[in-house]
Order: structure tokens, then sequence, then C-alpha cells
């Protein structure tokens, strides 16, 4: 299979992820309501930032340290299986620690529900150190199938469930956890022969690829909380309900969904970038900023104008109360895609710092103005944090392009550009 065809497979896989979560958040949505469907997304987001700092970075370090081909593939994966055994103990002790002695944040889960939540959790810290081998290898249908059979599985038991009106807190974490059994088996079985416990550990090789690791997942790492401050804000200041939270979570979850335009171009067009010099690369950026922008912009203008139904379609009735939340972070779609492919124009040129740089102001600026706005406006203010914080963060990362590539950020919006690149593109698919 050709690098195009692989990469529109793992483009095609993001897209997959989209549509099964967007269900899976139907089903949850209807089947809990909005007070149980907050606590499920604390619980749910706590645990996956858990995961992250845990995972160490090692799954992703194992990628340049396999295709470097100085160390056998089955020592470096080996190894990283140690350092899981290791940072797996200390995993779940800190989640008996969080979850238990924080129970009037994260709710009172019953013996069983503790079970479902730190399983999946273990299993997806699993997943995250043998998972990247399938990206080493370039096996880009191992990549799509492991990128969505948690997701797939659980789909499936929570649709189940719907129709026997069966949905719950505690069966909705067990259908978690099911899919990431299932999932790491898939994993286990695909990547066996690349370890084995027999191979001793490797201090100077481990030495070598955490603190490589660190260094790798402190991006992601800053990501997820970005991402996810508003929500651990919201519940600081509501902690007599999930109600408002689940509400909250709503809006989020449509915010986020827009970030899959850019990712799911970006398997097609990173590596074209990272080939192309000077203007013609900044030609390239320009066409795909345009063309996300007009197509985020579309969207937010019809998540906008038709917020109420697009709640009563994805949510039910019960979430009509969120529509005031999703109208004013509708904008933010246009905001979100201007920073997601800028940081990605600075990624195919091999400039990792000003990413992490636009992550770590968002992630600021969130805490901070969040403070502020849920202290005096309730959590309608997080809607408004929203906005803001994603505003500045846009025009902080297209600054940052005008200021790296010495270009007027007149030039980024010269919709003559994008008209004569599409015709380019017809014509060219005419001849």
């Amino acid at each position: 299979m050709s690098f195009f065809k692989k990469s529109l497979t793992v483009g095609l896989g993001q897209v997959l992820a989209l549509v099964i979560g967007v269900l899976t958040s139907s089903i949850l949505s209807r089947g809990l309501g909005p007070e149980f469907m907050g606590n499920l997304e604390l619980v749910r987001t706590s645990q996956t930032i858990i995961v992250a700092f845990f995972a160490l970075g090692v799954g992703q370090a194992s990628i340049y340290f396999i295709n470097q081909k100085k160390v056998p593939i089955e020592v470096i994966v080996s190894n990283t299986i140690w350092i899981f055994f290791i940072s797996g103990l200390f995993f779940i002790f800190s989640n008996l620690l969080i979850f238990k002695l924080a129970r009037n944040y994260f709710g009172y889960l019953r013996n069983d529900e503790e079970v479902y939540l730190y399983g999946f959790g273990l299993l997806m810290l699993f997943n995250s150190f043998l998972n990247p081998i399938f990206i080493a290898k370039l096996e880009s249908v191992n990549i799509l199938i492991s990128n969505n059979l948690s997701k797939f599985v659980t789909l499936i038991i929570l649709f189940v469930l719907f129709l026997f009106h069966e949905v719950s807190f505690e069966l909705a974490l067990l259908s978690i956890f099911v899919g990431y059994v299932i999932n790491s088996s898939f994993i286990l079985i695909k990547t066996r022969r690349y370890f084995s416990l027999r191979i001793s550990i490797n201090r100077q090789l481990i030495l070598k690829i955490i603190p490589f690791g660190i260094k790798l997942s402190l991006a992601n790492i800053v990501f997820l909380m970005t991402n996810n401050v508003l929500i651990f804000v919201v519940r600081i200041f509501d902690l007599e309900s999930f109600t408002e939270l689940g509400l909250f979570t709503r809006a989020v979850f449509l915010s986020n969904l827009i970030i899959i335009i850019p990712n799911a171009l970006v398997p097609l067009f990173y590596s074209r970038w990272a080939s192309l010099e000077g203007s013609k690369r900044l030609d390239e950026f320009n066409f795909i900023l345009q063309l996300s922008v007009l197509l985020s912009g579309i969207i937010s203008l019809l998540i906008f104008q038709f917020s109420d139904v697009v709640v009563l379609i994805l949510f039910g009735s019960e979430y009509l109360s969120a529509v005031i939340y999703i109208k004013l972070v509708a904008p933010v779609f246009i905001f979100s895609t201007i920073t997601h492919v800028s940081i990605n124009l600075f990624n195919s040129s091999g400039n990792p710092s000003k990413p992490l740089s636009i992550m770590i102001f968002n992630f600021i600026l969130n805490l901070s103005v969040g403070l502020i706005s849920i202290s005096f406006f309730g959590v309608i203010g997080a809607a408004y944090t929203l906005m803001i914080s994603n505003l500045l963060v846009a025009l902080f990362s297209l600054a940052l392009v005008s200021h790296t590539y010495k270009i007027k950020l007149i030039y980024l919006f010269n919709l003559q550009l994008l008209v004569t690149k599409i015709k380019t593109i017809i014509n060219e698919r005419k001849d």
C-alpha cells in the first residue's frame, strides 16, 4: 500500500471515529440525562488526563527508537512493557487516591463502578504503550482498527442497552471497559511477536526512552488539559449537582468536533507540506487554512441558526437548556480550526516549540479567564471563556505564522488564491 493510501486510510479512520463518537454521545446523553452525563464526562475526562501523565510518552518515544533501527524492535518493545508494569502500579495507586479522597468532587462511585473506571483506564494506559508500534511500522489498517475498535464495541453495547431502556451510569462505565478489553486484546495479539518478557531489562535504553518520551508527551498533556480545564472549573463552582456540567459538556463536545476537519486533512497534506519549501509550502497552508475556515464557518452558522434542532437530534429534549451555551461557542469552530491548521504548519516545518507555546497560551487563558468569568456569571461564563480564549489563541497563532514566515496577515485571507486553487484542481481533474 502506498504512503498516500495509508494516509487516506488513517484519515478515513478519524472520520469514522467522529461518526462513532457522535452516535455514542447521542445514546449516552439520551440514556443518562444531564445529571449522570455530567458525572460520566467528569470521571472519564479525568481518567484520560491521568493516563496521559502516567503514559510518560513512552509509546511515542518508541516510534523514534524503532525507526532508528539501532536497537532491535523486540528489545525496545519489551522494555516499554516493563515500564508499563511499573507505571501501571503507580497509576492504580493514584486512581485510588484521587477518586476516593475527592468523592465530593467526582461523585460517590460504588465499588463495581470504581473497578470499571480503573480497569478501562489501565487498559487505555496499556494501549498507549503498544499502539504506537503500528505507527512505527506504518500498519495503517491496524492503526484504523486499534483507534476505533473500543469505541465501536462500546457503541454497540450502548445501542443494545438503549433499545431495552437499560442505559445507566454503571452500565455505561462497564460498556467502555468491555470496549477496551476487546481493543487491548486485538493490540496484544497483533504486537505479541514484537516483545518477550524473557528479554532482560535494559536500564540504559529505559533511561533514554523515558526522558525523551516525557518531552514528547508534554504537548499532548497540555492539549488535553486545555480542552477540558473548563469542565473542572465548572465543577469547582457547582458541587451540588452535575446537571449544569452535563449541559455544558454537550457544548464542549460540539466545539471539539470541528477539530476533525484539519485533523482529517492532515494525513493527506502533512507529508506534502513537509516536502515543500518557502512560498510553495505557504501557498498550500493558505489553501488548507481558507478551505477549513470556509467549512468551519458554514458549520458554525448552521449550528448557531439551528442549535435547538441540533440539540434535539443529538441529545434529546432534556438538553434544550444547553442551546444558549452552544450558540455562544459556535464561533469557536472557526477559531479552533485556524489554530489547529497553524499548529500543523509548524509541525510540518520541524518547529515543535511553536505549537507547544500556542497550547500553553490557550491553557493559561482558559484557566485564568474561566476562573474569573465562571465565578461571576456561573456556567454561562464558561461558554464566554471558550469564545474569548479561542479567538485570542487563533489570533496568536496567526501572529506566530506571520512572524515566523515573514508574511502579512492579509495574505492569509486573500480569497482570490482559494478560488484560483480550486479552479486549478477542477481543471486538473478534467484533464
